[in-house]
This record gives C-alpha cells, structure tokens and sequence, in this order.
C-alpha cells in the first residue's frame, strides 16, 4: 500500500514526504511479507519487478534462488549468476553459491570460492571444514591412481582442518574429520596390503610388514580424533562405529563388545 500510495502520488505530480530513495525499500517489504505468508506468486512478482529495474538489493536475488532452487533449478542458477556479477563481494551470495557448487559436487571449482569466503569471513569454522572435506575427497579420489597427488592433497586437508581447530578447538566437525581423514588413509593402506599379501618372497613379505605397519599407524592417528569426537558428542554412531572398528583391528576385544553395546543402545 506503502509502494502504491508513492507510485500514485508521482503519476499524478501530487507532492509527497515519502524519500524516492524509500521506494525500493517499501517494495521489497512488500516481497518480503508476501513470502512470509506463503503468497509465493505474489512475492515471485515483486522480486522480478525489483530486479528487471535493476534496484534489486542481495537479499532480494537470494530469495529468488532459494525459491526457484527446487521449483526450476535452472532459473534459479540464472538468477545466483546474475547475483554474483553484481554483488561479487556478499558473503550471502558467495555462500548460495557455495551450497550450489556442493549440491553439483563440483569439488574443484568450490576451492576458490571457498577461499575466498576464508578471507571474507575468518572465523567462520565451517569453511575451513568444508575446504579440508573437499581435498579429502580428492585424496580419496586419487590415492589408488596418482599417490603423489593424493598425498598433497591429504596435507592440504589436514592443514585446513587444523586451522578450523585453531579457530575453535571443539569443533566436533573439525575433530572427527581429522580422525576419518587418518581412517580413510588407514583403509587406503588395507588395499595395497591386499594385494601384497599374495607375494610370499621374503622381499614380497618385507613389503606388506612395511605396509601393514603404515596402515597400524594411520589407525592410531586416527585414534584420539575419534575419541575427542565422543567426548563431545557421545551419540554420533559414525564415531562409535570407527572406535570399534579400529579396537577390532587393535584386537581389543573388551572394547570392540564396549562400543558395540553403545551402538545397540543407539538403535543401530
């Protein structure tokens, strides 16, 4: 009524104490309200009005891509675009694009968005996280065909899910993927054992101790990871899960039947 009253008084050059600079403003409440109701249609057309004047402010693009994300993913890429190439610098859009770029598991081109974000918003835990995830995916991805690779990249994501402690030093989130990330390494060793462990020669032999001993370290790494993750979250059934795997291959067995009656007690 706000935005009607304003566009009324200026097709009739009537005077008016309402600040032209407000207008924008009073539209997008208008958007915004109609959102809030559930009067989709109604908060669809402000919002494109807003845009195709080209007055439309982050906020209003956002809402556009959250509300279009489900119902025609495609116009709502179109709009995130259009977003970033006006607004380079919000934080809010960086991160719809962000969630974007994970939903598509585009890995690669997520690593300088996120580091960007980094310098953006320091202490936001997360990212780090999210940072260090991406290169243990792509450790994980590379170990069984370009080592040297997957090596950079194990310590990319071990620095990244230091740096996440530093900021916070009881990030659950931070703590148990640095005990996954030794796990995995851990498994990664349990391949190659496999297949060392059809050479009987005493080099064959000299090979898999060598492995296995490699594997048996990873796993103590992973260890206290697991460990500080139940102390913080007892309830988390991956961490239990992990804990009593690596007890098995410990063969402490008291402790496997520990953590198997605290996943039962679970329900899982």
């Amino acid at each position: 009524a706000t935005y009607d009253g304003y566009a009324l008084l200026q097709k009739n050059n009537e005077p008016s104490n309402f600040d032209a600079a407000e207008q924008p403003k009073a539209l997008y409440y208008s958007g915004l309200c109609a959102q809030q109701a559930g009067m989709m249609e109604e908060a669809k057309m402000v919002y494109k009005q807003l845009v195709d004047e080209g007055i439309a402010e982050p906020g209003v693009y956002e809402a556009l891509i959250n509300i279009y994300k489900d119902e025609n993913p495609a116009l709502s890429e179109q709009y995130l675009k259009a977003a970033r190439e006006k607004y380079p610098d919000d934080t809010a859009l960086l991160y719809a694009e962000i969630n974007y770029l994970l939903a598509k598991g585009e890995l690669t081109s997520l690593i300088d968005k996120l580091e960007k974000a980094a310098k953006l918003d320091p202490t936001n835990v997360s990212i780090f996280v999210t940072l260090g995830q991406i290169y243990d995916k792509l450790y994980q991805d590379q170990v069984a065909t370009d080592p040297i690779a997957a090596e950079d990249n194990f310590n990319k994501a071990m620095s990244y899910y230091q740096q996440a402690l530093t900021k916070d030093a009881k990030s659950f989130d931070a703590i148990y993927s640095i005990g996954a990330l030794w796990y995995n390494k851990a498994a990664a060793y349990s391949i190659e054992l496999n297949t060392l462990s059809n050479d009987y020669t005493p080099a064959g032999t000299k090979k898999y101790d060598a492995k296995k001993a490699q594997m048996d370290d990873a796993f103590v790494n992973a260890l206290p990871f697991f460990k500080q993750a139940e102390e913080i979250n007892a309830k988390d059934v991956n961490t239990l899960i992990a804990l009593k795997e690596i007890y098995a291959r410990q063969d402490k067995l008291d402790l496997v039947e520990e953590y198997k009656k605290k996943i039962d007690a679970l329900g899982n």
